[in-house]
């Protein structure tokens, strides 16, 4: 169904959920995510060909990793236990030059897109990884996935401008690509700032704020050149927004979202 947004009524006030579901909430999320791993340490994204994509994987590491525990580096419940096993993966199937395949086969673990069709690399996905590995070594204390964090920071700093301009690569090729998605940045973006890259993170942030930025509809647009509006990029921007001081502008972002979402209950 396509609508024009700006003729969208604007929300007044907040949805009320108790509080108290939130627990649930959680826990049926969790649950969800941990059901969908496989003997690889996969987490499956699509049950009709058993594909694992990129993002979902570095977006759950996270995510288990919150609700993990570990007992001096061991761990102690399924959250944690899923973890490790996801980053055991992640680390083993790093390519040479630091990124990850797009896709894999989560029950084989054989790639099924490596990169995108013209052989660049797809930074809505790669810099998740980096947020995940990150977010395991602080919670577990795993210093096997150090040399793969730092493999896979260095080669994303490497594409990234004093300025903030971010770039992506064709490995084969060796050629440089401007990135214009405002997802790519807010993938970016939030790897940088859980690597403690605060500094280069600030800059990314100015220079797509400059050019992703609509002030009219007052949302974040898909990329630099596309006034279409992506929720991906207006929901994880809207973080950098509140990082930043900027309160109205995250919750003009957030105003989009909740035009286009509705919650309620205990996650059911």
């Amino acid at each position: 169904v396509g609508t024009k947004m700006a003729d969208w009524q604007r929300g007044t006030s907040r949805e009320f959920i108790n509080p108290s579901d939130f627990i649930s909430i959680k826990e049926n999320a969790i649950k969800a995510i941990i059901n969908r791993q496989k003997s690889t340490g996969l987490l499956t994204t699509w049950t009709e060909d058993n594909s694992s994509w990129l993002y979902g994987q570095g977006l759950a590491l996270k995510a288990l990793c919150n609700e993990g525990t570990w007992n001096q580096g061991i761990a102690n419940n399924a959250a944690a236990i899923a973890a490790e096993k996801l980053a055991m993966f992640l680390i083993n199937h790093q390519q040479m030059e630091g990124y990850w395949p797009r896709a894999w086969n989560s029950v084989s673990g054989a790639i099924t897109v490596l990169r995108e069709a013209d052989g660049t690399i797809w930074m809505g996905d790669f810099p998740w990884i980096i947020t995940g590995l990150q977010a395991y070594y602080k919670k577990s204390g795993d210093k096997r996935v150090i040399p793969s964090i730092n493999k896979a920071l260095g080669f994303l700093k490497g594409l990234i401008n004093p300025d903030g301009n971010f770039f992506t690569l064709n490995p084969q090729t060796g050629i440089k690509y401007e990135v214009a998605s405002c997802e790519a940045y807010a993938a970016a973006l939030l790897s940088l700032y859980e690597s403690g890259e605060t500094a280069l993170a600030g800059n990314m942030f100015s220079f797509i704020s400059t050019h992703g930025w609509d002030s009219e509809l007052n949302c974040w647009r898909e990329a630099t050149y596309s006034d279409r509006i992506v929720l991906f990029a207006n929901t994880w921007m809207s973080y950098y927004n509140f990082q930043n001081g900027d309160t109205q502008k995250g919750l003009d972002a957030l105003s989009l979202a909740g035009k286009a979402l509705y919650t309620h209950g205990n996650g059911e």
